[in-house]
């Protein structure tokens, strides 16, 4: 055998230690993929769990100040099936004269409404002199993804029991039926049950 057959065998890979680095490289991508799908689910999971956080964050806030609400010559009770608009305290800046950057409570209005084009939960505000004029501050996106949202109000009657009404007055009670979609395009529904001590 000559020299240069003998440095071509030297330097040649062997089929073993090819299949070697083969086996080693699959298992290095099994590995990370794994480690890639274990990370998605994870990642999925935790933006269903904000979503039902955030829903459940808008639900109370919402029974908070529907329990706040009161009845206001000046300030009409408006409920509807995908809308709902009431007297209560808001926190809102300060009018012209007072410290600007102070957020101060104060007689106002509230309106939540759902827009079933865009799929979107709204929520908007305004203080005692805009809410005479039922104009309100910009209009704030609390959820989106929402297929449907309906309100049902309800009185109480001479008896004590609870009798679905229409939206006309402040109600002794009001029902929010949510229905919305998850990560995965599934839908889940959650339904809320709200007395208001003011109400009829």
């Amino acid at each position: 055998m000559n020299n240069r057959s003998r440095n071509f065998h030297r330097k040649a890979i062997t089929f073993v230690e090819m299949l070697m680095v083969v086996s080693l490289l699959a298992l290095t991508s099994i590995a990370v993929s794994n480690s890639l799908i274990n990370g998605l689910k994870i990642w999925s999971r935790t933006q269903e769990l904000v979503i039902e956080e955030d829903i459940a964050v808008l639900l109370d806030k919402m029974s908070q100040e529907l329990r706040n609400a009161f009845n206001f010559s000046q300030i009409s009770f408006e409920g509807k099936e995908t809308r709902i608009k009431f007297a209560t305290i808001v926190r809102t800046p300060a009018d012209a004269g007072q410290s600007s950057d102070e957020y101060i409570p104060q007689v106002g209005q509230v309106e939540y409404y759902f827009d079933a084009l865009v799929q979107k939960l709204y929520r908007r505000q305004s203080n005692y002199s805009l809410a005479l004029k039922n104009k309100f501050f910009p209009e704030r996106l609390m959820l989106s993804s929402v297929k449907s949202l309906k309100f049902y109000y309800f009185y109480q009657d001479e008896e004590g029991k609870l009798v679905e009404t229409n939206g006309d007055v402040l109600p002794s009670a009001v029902r929010a039926d949510l229905e919305f979609f998850d990560n995965q395009g599934g839908q889940k529904f959650v339904s809320r049950f709200i007395y208001v001590p003011t109400g009829i």
